[in-house]
């Protein structure tokens, strides 16, 4: 049985979770954005632009 750790990121448990954490920088969550993008058929859009989207405050001009 494994210990959990306080504030460790569920999914892939190396980091402090946290929402940047959760949506960006989780090795898990990086796979599941390239299987997202990938699945609708926007495998040219990949996690590099839906990461710099979000980091970027998803704000349009």
């Amino acid at each position: 049985m494994a210990a959990c750790l306080a504030n460790r990121c569920v999914m892939c448990m190396s980091e402090e979770e946290s929402s940047k954490h959760l949506f960006l920088d989780c090795r898990v969550s990086i796979g599941v954005w390239n299987w997202a993008t990938q699945s609708a058929r926007y495998p040219t859009l990949g996690y590099g632009c839906v990461a710099m989207y979000l980091r970027s405050g998803c704000v349009t001009t």
